[in-house]
């Protein structure tokens, strides 16, 4: 019982006289630096996200245009051949 007492009270004070893991890590850890010292979003790669959207927006729109422009003029279309329909059945009565 005594050599377990002995040996813990001599682990105790080893351990309370040696440097902490924080402490440690922080003497060999290097400090951190930010990767470049400009304002965020000021570098021209910024700029290439930005033409890329405004290139997909302009092209959804384009698309969205075309579809709609088509679509009213394939109805109107549509709508011509059903009247001209009418009209000759009209005609034949």
């Amino acid at each position: 019982m005594y050599l377990c007492r002995a040996a813990s009270q001599v682990l105790a004070a080893r351990l309370s006289r040696a440097p902490s893991a924080a402490s440690r890590l922080k003497q060999r850890a290097p400090l951190r630096q930010m990767a470049s010292g400009s304002v965020p979003g000021s570098s021209g790669e910024t700029m290439i996200y930005y033409l890329l959207a405004g290139a997909a927006a302009f092209g959804g729109l384009f698309y969205a245009y075309r579809v709609v422009s088509s679509s009213r003029s394939n109805y109107i279309e549509h709508m011509n051949i059903l009247h001209e329909r009418a009209q000759s059945r009209k005609g034949r009565d």
